[in-house]
């Protein structure tokens, strides 16, 4: 595995809750400004086990931000994950 990119963001969140188009338009339209590039896991193909694929990606970026929203339960997961692997993270929540 190659050494956690200081300018790549993993974000988590749950899909259910928003329209996701729409969510994630919110962080791509600004990553060229603060020269990041946001990674959500729905974006990368594997064939190999999802966790695996989470791992990875989590290890692979400087942090991550998850959105618990509605507690879901493949964000609150992913969220362990991340602090089992000593893993900076972030949480974001809708007050609403």
């Amino acid at each position: 595995m190659a050494a956690p990119s200081d300018r790549h963001i993993f974000v988590a969140y749950p899909w259910a809750l928003y329209d996701r188009v729409k969510y994630k338009r919110a962080y791509t339209t600004i990553q060229k400004a603060l020269n990041v590039q946001f990674n959500f896991a729905e974006e990368r193909v594997t064939t190999g086990h999802v966790l695996d694929k989470i791992s990875d990606m989590i290890e692979s970026c400087a942090f991550g931000i998850y959105d618990v929203s509605g507690w879901n339960a493949n964000v609150t997961l992913e969220y362990g994950i991340a602090r089992g692997m000593n893993a900076e993270a972030y949480i974001a929540f809708n007050p609403s």
